[in-house]
């Protein structure tokens, strides 16, 4: 997940990089740590793609325990808006910070873990990594036959039927490497 600007609560956290927190927050500057996004927008599947590399974060916000959560994806959110580029994942084990009716396993990792860069740099590589490896995506359906059961799941959800559900499609890939 990479995120620049958004909203996720309006109550920002406040503190400051190089110290731990209460119950556990971290954060601390990395330099060693470097990351790629390379995002293919689902609309447009022949369009451009959003392709940056990030290297030297600012600062890494890590939340191990569910106390953690909010507070990290809140100063996740302050410096998206003050317009830093975060690249980071939540994981499926963090959702009862959001609603403790949610039962999840333990997590053997960090719930949350975002990179805070101050810019994101230009894939320059990017002609010749698309032409030596590439994946041929293909879903299993189309987006209508995706929809279609969506809807009813969104209608159990409003109904109060369901609180949650993982609904996915499977698609497929073929990599394909160019030799030279």
């Amino acid at each position: 997940m990479a995120t620049k600007g958004g909203h996720l609560n309006s109550q920002p956290a406040k503190f400051k990089s190089h110290h731990v927190f209460p119950a556990g927050l971290r954060i601390s500057p990395m330099s060693s740590i470097s990351a790629r996004i390379d995002f293919q927008n689902p609309g447009l599947l022949n369009g451009p793609r959003l392709r940056h590399i990030f290297n030297n974060p600012k600062e890494i916000l890590v939340a191990s325990g569910m106390s953690e959560v909010c507070d990290v994806l809140d100063a996740v959110e302050v410096a998206a808006r003050k317009g830093f580029w975060c690249v980071g994942y939540i994981r499926y084990e963090a959702a009862s910070a959001f609603d403790i009716a949610l039962c999840v396993h333990h997590s053997k990792g960090p719930l949350i873990w975002f990179a805070v860069y101050e810019t994101a740099l230009q894939w320059v590589d990017q002609e010749d990594y698309a032409d030596s490896v590439q994946v041929q995506w293909r879903s299993s359906c189309s987006i209508s036959e995706f929809n279609l059961p969506m809807e009813k799941n969104h209608k159990s959800i409003a109904a109060g039927e369901l609180d949650q559900l993982n609904f996915t499609a499977p698609n497929y890939g073929r990599l394909i490497c160019n030799e030279s």
